[in-house]
């Protein structure tokens, strides 16, 4: 008995050629150009969203840094703060994280003063080496304004602490808005 061969015959267009198979170089660039389109926007997402972060790093930086500024002002002596508000001369003595006094000193200033003055650099990344050593990091500039004054919403013996801050989110040298924020705290003098 004999077998029987099927012969397959290559399908054929309408101009009676063979079809291809396969991509033309115009598919080709198409989609090179949708792929690309694609993966600029997904980089230029994870580069936004990165930026977000460090920028939140920084501020979340800042407001830990002021909290600690504001609670050293809190937890002075009722009447050392009284004479501060006497004499506006005198520098109040913060105390960095490492113990030293900053630098350059600040003094208490009246509420809603807007003199900056020269900013102090604060660590975004404290690194310690295998030697126990701190290794400098990169830092951002913080500036704040130290305010007191009597409270006009308590009791005659009652001070109003406002600490407003700024400082370098990353982009503000170059867009030159720095993002601000206020800390307010009452210091009573508590009686005999």
């Amino acid at each position: 008995m004999g077998k029987l061969i099927e012969m397959r015959r290559p399908i054929r267009n309408r101009t009676n050629r063979p079809a291809k198979s396969g991509f033309t170089l115009i598919e080709v660039m198409i989609s090179l150009l949708v792929f690309t389109i694609l993966a600029a926007g997904i980089f230029y997402s994870t580069l936004q969203a990165r930026r977000m972060a460090e920028a939140n790093v920084r501020e979340a930086i800042a407001v830990a840094v002021a909290s600690g500024f504001l609670e050293q002002m809190a937890a002075t002596d009722f009447p050392l703060l009284a004479q501060h508000l006497d004499d506006r001369t005198r520098i109040f003595p913060f105390v960095s994280r490492d113990g030293q006094f900053i630098t350059p000193g600040k003094t208490l200033q009246l509420p809603n003063t807007t003199a900056w003055g020269e900013p102090i650099r604060v660590p975004i990344v404290d690194r310690i080496n295998d030697a126990g050593e701190r290794v400098d990091g990169p830092e951002m500039d913080f500036w704040f304004i130290p305010a007191v004054g009597f409270s006009t919403d308590t009791p005659n013996d009652a001070i109003e602490i406002r600490l407003q801050f700024r400082w370098d989110n990353g982009r503000s040298i170059a867009t030159g808005f720095f993002p601000e924020r206020t800390l307010v705290a009452i210091r009573t003098r508590i009686p005999n």
